[in-house]
């Protein structure tokens, strides 16, 4: 199983693997990780209790790589192996316990190859993919700005700042503090124009799907995984349905994904792991969430970077 996403390879995912896989007896599951510097994680349970080893053995005497098993909590250390660059890794449990979960975590500075090998249990692996981008979050009827007009006639920021509160999350400023610079720069707050905003901070821009009311979450859906995960930089989705328009900012992802002879199976993803900041919805975490406030179909995304 390969277990690493380059580039555009996103697109490319094909969606024939299982949904887990379960290893039997005496045999080996042999995956790639090519990612240096990232961490990665992997969800397992056990079918039956007894002895399991993960062993990872790098491919070149310069990779380092840390190997940590955890229980469910993320907390509690089962089991730890870190011998340093060029060494085998290897750790053993006696007694697993059958249907609980526990984490792997892989610190991986290099290429290397990774060996789940099972003795007395039989093991299943889920690909568990977490980010957070730590983007702060503000909101669009703060009271320290919400009162205030845009260049739209009529249009305040409790209203309709959705948009351009986003681009605030996105660049790391207050709304207030946006507003400001935009006003200073001559160029008007609404319509955001996101285009000139990039310009003027100078960010690069890109974007992809329509703004229409076309569902193309289906279609998206990698893409937005691929700059959250891959490049690190949020992503400003526009949300249209039975309220309207709305947008929000894609901070974070955290769910369970298969995987295939290509890397991580990205059919698998929902709208529930994608973590957002709603600047019009406090109580809103993920992007399901926000779907499920009137704003059905996801039209469009927008990065600057």
């Amino acid at each position: 199983m390969k277990l690493d996403i380059n580039d555009k390879q996103a697109h490319e995912m094909s969606a024939d693997s299982p949904t887990i896989m379960t290893m039997k007896n005496d045999e080996d599951i042999i995956g790639i990780m090519d990612f240096p510097g990232r961490v990665h994680w992997y969800r397992v349970r056990f079918d039956y209790g007894g002895k399991a080893n993960f062993y990872i053995k790098p491919r070149d005497d310069g990779t380092n790589i840390d190997l940590s098993l955890y229980r469910g909590d993320q907390k509690t250390l089962v089991g730890f192996s870190g011998n340093g660059p060029g060494s085998h890794e290897l750790i053993t449990i006696y007694k697993a316990e059958k249907d609980v979960e526990y984490f792997l975590k892989v610190e991986n500075k290099g290429e290397s190859i990774i060996t789940c090998t099972k003795y007395l249990a039989r093991c299943r692996i889920y690909p568990y993919v977490l980010k957070n981008l730590n983007i702060i979050k503000y909101q669009q009827q703060d009271i320290r700005w919400g009162y205030k007009y845009l260049d739209c006639k009529g249009y305040t920021m409790r209203t309709d700042g959705c948009y351009i509160t986003c681009g605030s999350m996105v660049l790391g400023e207050t709304p207030e503090k946006h507003c400001e610079k935009l006003k200073n720069s001559g160029i008007i707050n609404c319509p955001y124009p996101i285009r000139d905003i990039a310009e003027m901070y100078e960010k690069k821009y890109e974007n992809e799907g329509k703004r229409d009311g076309e569902n193309r979450f289906d279609f998206l859906k990698s893409s937005i995984f691929y700059y959250i995960y891959v490049r690190n930089i949020p992503v400003i989705v526009r949300l249209h349905g039975s309220r309207g328009t709305h947008f929000v900012v894609v901070t974070g992802f955290d769910g369970n994904m298969s995987s295939n002879k290509k890397g991580l199976n990205l059919e698998d993803i929902k709208a529930h792991m994608f973590k957002v900041n709603d600047p019009g919805y406090m109580d809103n975490k993920t992007l399901a969430d926000s779907l499920d406030k009137g704003y059905e179909n996801l039209t469009h995304i927008e990065v600057m970077y």
